[in-house]
């Protein structure tokens, strides 16, 4: 999944989607400096595309992630995921968040074969100033199989111009692999803060620098933390 402050965006877009009651579709192009999912990094450079719908409180989409370096032990290995969920009130503070998500790797498996990482996740988002979240995560299949992770995130936008925005976010999370390592036990986090530009109604152009770290030597060619830059440009139908 998109890993950036995409992440963050998710408490307002769950809490937006329970009010939205016609279909709603938005696609997304853009690229990263590097590619980071919960503190390590998985790829150099990369481009992204993804395809959103979202109905009443129901969503779902695609997002793929294609590495522009080829060579050397990062970046080799396209990405493309599948995710749907439910978001729906529990009063008028707290929503929740019920769904799924599939990661898949085209040119390592066959997509109807094994091979895939398969996750459950369940959240809580708050109507309050940032807007904070906490999700857990817990892997059924693939590689991420008995895999439990926790994440709270927080974030907020402001405009400061019209048709321009800023915003901020913060996320920190802790993983445990199924492994009998404590090693592989770790806790990573991050911030972003990113300008909007509103080109239409329907149009918008985003350019985000992101940190991000984790106490494991598995993030970063045993750098404890990198910064980056991304862009995105997305359309709403």
């Amino acid at each position: 999944m998109k890993k950036s402050l995409a992440i963050l965006a998710s408490s307002l877009i769950g809490l937006s989607a329970v009010n939205a009651q016609e279909l709603e579709v938005t696609a997304t192009v853009g690229a990263e400096g590097l590619y980071v999912f919960r503190g390590v990094q998985l790829a150099n450079s990369i481009s992204t595309a993804s395809v959103d719908i979202a109905y009443g409180g129901f969503y779902a989409g695609i997002w793929g992630a294609f590495p522009l370096t080829r060579s050397g032990s990062l970046g080799a290995t396209n990405e493309v995921d599948y995710y749907a969920g439910f978001v729906f009130p529990v009063s008028d503070l707290v929503s929740l968040d019920v769904g799924f998500t599939y990661y898949t790797y085209p040119e390592a498996h066959d997509l109807f074969k094994s091979g895939g990482d398969f996750e459950i996740f369940v959240g809580g988002s708050f109507d309050v100033a940032f807007s904070p979240s906490l999700y857990v995560y817990y892997g059924l299949d693939g590689a991420i199989d008995k895999n439990l992770v926790i994440e709270v995130t927080a974030g907020e936008s402001w405009e400061v111009a019209p048709q321009l925005s800023l915003d901020l976010g913060v996320f920190a999370g802790w993983t445990d692999l199924d492994d009998n390592t404590i090693d592989d036990d770790y806790f990573y986090y991050g911030v972003s803060a990113g300008l909007t530009y509103s080109l239409t109604e329907a149009a918008a152009f985003s350019v985000t620098a992101n940190w991000s770290g984790a106490d494991t030597n598995k993030s970063f060619n045993g750098k404890s933390n990198k910064a980056w830059i991304g862009a995105s440009l997305s359309v709403g139908f």
